[in-house]
């Protein structure tokens, strides 16, 4: 099937013609059934009255049969009177017969209990009654209930014919007319898709709804793009750079060695030193980069789980390399809908942080509880210097490190990004407020399982 057949102006155009033909044919049926079955009616009551006229008179001889064809107002040359059977006592004739009737007796087919068919005549529809001993029978044609109803065949055919045409010239214009701004939004999509700036967008059509509403989809989807591709730029460009300065640090200590090693063989052990401690750097940064990078491309599998469970345990890990004073607060029984590795690594890095900032005498809290009946909080609070107003909107960013942190404190700026990415991947979200007197609290809240 090619795809002009599987396009939705073709399939549109199909459905709607073959219900409007089939209702106009279904019409055109039930018109002609209903006429037909009236003119039937006619006939049954024409003959009926013609039947209860002759049960009023007495047929019993040539005369009387004489006189009441004479006297009779009955269109004897359309109709067919047959009596037959006359038992009357002296009966000297037993049966009478119209012009025609008596051919009839014997040139006729059956075709239903009243309906009969006679070469050269036609459709008769016969009537059979009788009354003193005399019985009658009586023969319409129907040359004119079928001559009305072949006209009224030919008119509707006719009708029903002018019908169809209008309707399929008026479905195409109409299938046309839904499917054309989706045809053009699938243009402008193919030429907007090839190169996407700032500037890319959708022309947005009047109507249908529909289309206008997924044209304004398509547009947000555009500007999303746009960003992701600028954010997948900068964190190049960052990521580059973030490992460009270790790098070279690294090649200067390997360029120093190879130089003065020899006649400076205590510059060794030092040098040695500090490339372990870069590629170290350079190697968290890039475990860094890759988690990120699997949060933000990696859907995972998000379960009812114990909060303060997960937070004992990794807490318990932690611990051993923590200087400041760590309380904890963990009620249990607590379930939200997460991922267990994704909140281990959470805890991980607001602890870390924590860790980093403040002041070895110093204290770190750690809060699981109940916000309300829907939600579950989990928050870490340290004494370290805090998060100014200003740099509050940037600290998700990735990369991103303050003036008063870059020179001063290790770090590559992605373990905030990180913790934002995770939370919204376990469907909560996050809140930084200062701590009293000084510090940071960082607030994550979940949905209850």
């Amino acid at each position: 099937m090619d795809d002009k057949a599987r396009a939705s102006a073709t399939i549109l155009t199909q459905s709607i013609l073959r219900l409007i033909i089939s209702m106009i044919i279904c019409l055109g049926l039930a018109i002609v059934v209903a006429i037909g079955h009236q003119l039937w009616e006619q006939a049954a009551v024409n003959s009926n009255s013609i039947m209860e006229s002759m049960k009023r008179v007495t047929i019993d001889s040539q005369h009387d049969w004489r006189n009441w064809r004479s006297n009779s107002n009955v269109n004897q040359s359309s109709l067919y009177f047959v009596a037959v059977h006359n038992h009357r006592p002296g009966a000297v004739h037993t049966h009478y017969f119209t012009p025609y009737a008596r051919y009839l007796v014997h040139h006729r087919t059956k075709l239903t209990k009243t309906l009969f068919y006679s070469p050269g005549i036609g459709l008769l529809y016969r009537q059979t009654g009788g009354a003193h001993g005399i019985r009658y029978v009586v023969w319409t044609r129907m040359d004119m209930q079928i001559s009305v109803l072949c006209r009224i065949i030919l008119v509707t055919t006719a009708v029903m014919i002018v019908a169809i045409v209008f309707s399929v010239y008026y479905t195409k214009r109409l299938s046309q007319r839904l499917t054309r701004p989706l045809l053009q939004l699938v243009d402008d999509t193919n030429a907007q898709s090839a190169s996407i700036s700032e500037e890319a967008h959708i022309a947005v059509p009047k109507e249908p709804v529909e289309v206008q509403r997924l044209a304004k989809s398509f547009n947000q989807l555009l500007k999303e793009r746009f960003n992701s591709q600028k954010e997948q730029q900068r964190f190049l460009m960052n990521a580059t750079h973030e490992l460009k300065t270790p790098i070279a640090a690294i090649y200067s200590h390997v360029q120093l060695i190879e130089r003065h090693g020899q006649d400076h063989p205590e510059i060794i052990p030092k040098s040695i030193r500090f490339i372990g401690e870069e590629t170290q750097q350079m190697t968290q940064s890039i475990n860094q980069m890759l988690t990120l990078s699997r949060a933000e491309t990696t859907a995972v599998d998000l379960v009812p789980t114990d909060v303060s469970q997960v937070v004992q345990a990794q807490l318990d890990r932690l611990q051993p390399s923590i200087q400041q004073k760590l309380i904890m607060n963990l009620k249990p029984g607590l379930l939200v809908k997460t991922n267990e590795d994704s909140l281990s690594h959470i805890v991980d890095n607001l602890v870390g942080n924590a860790t980093k900032y403040a002041d070895p005498d110093t204290t770190i809290s750690v809060t699981v509880r109940a916000k309300g009946v829907a939600h579950v909080q989990l928050i870490v609070a340290d004494q370290g210097p805090g998060i100014s107003a200003t740099d509050k909107p940037n600290v998700f960013k990735r990369f991103y490190r303050s003036d008063t942190v870059r020179g001063n404190y290790e770090g590559s700026g992605l373990g905030l990004a990180i913790v934002e990415r995770l939370v919204k991947v376990c469907q909560g979200t996050i809140q930084i407020t200062d701590a009293r007197p000084h510090g940071a609290v960082f607030t994550l809240t979940f949905p209850r399982a």
